[in-house]
């Protein structure tokens, strides 16, 4: 009697689970159901998306930044211009500059409401007449692609590919470049540049230089834009910030930006009349060889001591001895600078060589901008 008991409520209990699975069953079908009738299906292509939906198709924003004050709040979209180097949390109303000499130093902050990265850059035309739309999301396969191969994609502008626009009373400057570092993966969404820099923290570019010295006299209006763009990946369809300033070169004005480092600010190691004569005797020799546009004028020995020069062999044999010395030099611009070069003296067996001769630029030394003597 025990067993049939059991026996009878194992049947029940097995029915009872039988049931519940097959609700369960049924449930996990309707669901799935739900699922497949809400989810697309086909193609969308290029002109029925928004910017919204193909940053979501590309994986979605990510955090960044965000506003960093109510004068980033105030200026989305804006580019301000400023005469000293401002990170742009610090920037208020009363730093903003408007009016600009030739000689002023001018950097430009913007900002943003999103960082490069949160970017679509779009596909352009080959031959530049605007944004290709020979593109499509599938929704079966997740993914875009182009309907030729000269076609390209939507693509996060994930490295901060940028681009700067600079024109002045209308026309494009095109022989001074103008570009801004971006880290990839930026979560940044104000920075900081410059038009021109402050000579006394960086020399400003030749180009700029070469630009002001042949400006004509009078206030010139000044517009600059900023996008993201990528010369292979394309640009985004809004421009990032935008923003203008009057640059004013007066009746006579010259450019003469001061750079606050003279020759006096440079030392001298090695204090020898003769020597000097011969390093810039030497100096002056391989500027005309070598059809230098900048004359040598005077020179300074910066090496304590002559560094000797020997055979890579068993037995050493010496070869000469070299010294480093800084050249001023002066140049059709109108602009002094310093530049190290090596100098040499080889030796005969007996003795060093009187000759000096020069070696060229040291360990490919930059020449610096100084204030004129």
């Amino acid at each position: 009697m025990k067993s049939l008991c059991l026996l009878a409520i194992g049947v029940m209990i097995f029915g009872f689970s039988a049931t519940v699975q097959s609700q369960t069953m049924r449930e996990k079908l309707k669901a799935q159901k739900e699922k497949l009738v809400g989810q697309k299906k086909g193609r969308v292509c290029a002109p029925d998306l928004t910017d919204e939906e193909v940053v979501a198709f590309l994986g979605g924003a990510e955090p960044d930044d965000g506003i960093l004050s109510p004068f980033h709040q105030a200026n989305i979209g804006n580019i301000v211009f400023t005469k000293k180097k401002m990170e742009p949390d610090a920037i208020t109303a009363a730093d903003i500059v408007t009016d600009f000499s030739i000689n002023d130093p001018i950097y430009f902050t913007f900002f943003m409401d999103k960082s490069f990265r949160n970017q679509v850059l779009y596909p352009l035309n080959a031959d530049g007449s605007g944004f290709n739309q020979g593109w499509c999301w599938d929704h079966s396969f997740k993914k875009f692609y182009p309907e030729s191969n000269s076609t390209g994609v939507p693509r996060l502008n994930i490295p901060g590919d940028n681009m700067i626009f600079v024109e002045m009373d209308g026309k494009q400057i095109t022989d001074v470049p103008f570009y801004l570092a971006v880290n990839s993966n930026s979560t940044e969404t104000a920075f900081t540049g410059y038009i021109a820099t402050d000579p006394q923290d960086m020399v400003p570019r030749q180009e700029w230089m070469d630009f002001m010295r042949a400006l004509a006299e009078g206030g010139h209006s000044v517009k600059v834009e900023i996008a993201g763009f990528s010369l292979n990946a394309g640009m985004t369809k809004e421009l990032a910030a935008s923003g203008g300033f009057t640059l004013k070169k007066a009746v006579g004005e010259k450019y003469a930006p001061v750079m606050g480092r003279t020759w006096s600010d440079y030392t001298a190691k090695m204090k020898d009349a003769n020597l000097n004569a011969k390093v810039l005797a030497a100096a002056k020799d391989f500027g005309r060889t070598n059809g230098y546009a900048e004359k040598f004028i005077k020179v300074k020995i910066e090496s304590p001591d002559w560094i000797i020069t020997r055979t890579k062999t068993l037995t050493p044999v010496i070869t000469g001895r070299y010294l480093v010395a800084l050249c001023y030099t002066t140049w059709p611009d109108g602009m002094c600078k310093v530049q190290r070069y090596s100098f040499r003296q080889n030796y005969d067996g007996a003795g060093y060589q009187s000759t000096v001769r020069s070696r060229g630029v040291y360990n490919n030394d930059y020449p610096q901008a100084i204030d004129c003597d």
